[in-house]
């Protein structure tokens, strides 16, 4: 509280009225304000700059998580309007070919983003201690293997 109160002090002598004034530490993120510190930042931020923000922010809470969760949700959309369009042209097969096509793509995007990739889950397992296929059972889902058609017809 002494740095805080001794910024805020600063701050104030140099011109700034009631500035607002995050302690963080480099070495442990959730020490001290990293977490308001993130979210005032992405409240602050236009929309899709915002959506940009959260989906960078590393996965180091539950919060940020369902933030990063709330931001997929609303791009699913998108990819709604895509399959829509390419459903409209009259090519036999076309529509389906390109559905799961967007599909896996989209399946492989949410996976990064919430770092559910094989490579994050190596890192998470290599700072764990525990092994990938634990992690993956963990989770409980389908989707964190091998992405193919027969996967995706099955969730059909």
């Amino acid at each position: 509280e002494m740095i805080r109160s001794d910024c805020v002090s600063g701050l104030g002598k140099a011109g700034i009225p009631n500035p607002t004034v995050f302690l963080i530490s480099s070495f442990d993120n959730d020490m001290y304000d990293f977490p308001p510190l993130m979210e005032a930042l992405a409240d602050d931020l236009p929309n899709i700059k915002e959506s940009v923000f959260i989906l960078a922010l590393p996965n180091d809470s539950v919060e940020i998580i369902r933030k990063k969760g709330e931001v997929l949700k609303r791009r699913i959309w998108m990819l709604a309007i895509l399959a829509g369009a390419v459903g409209a042209i009259a090519v036999p097969g076309l529509s389906a070919i390109c559905d799961m096509g967007i599909l896996t793509r989209a399946i492989i995007y949410f996976r990064e983003c919430l770092c559910l990739d094989d490579a994050a889950l190596h890192r998470l397992a290599d700072r764990t201690g525990t092994c990938v296929e634990e992690l993956k059972a963990a989770a409980q889902s389908p989707l964190l293997g091998e992405i193919t058609v027969e996967v995706l017809v099955r969730l059909n």
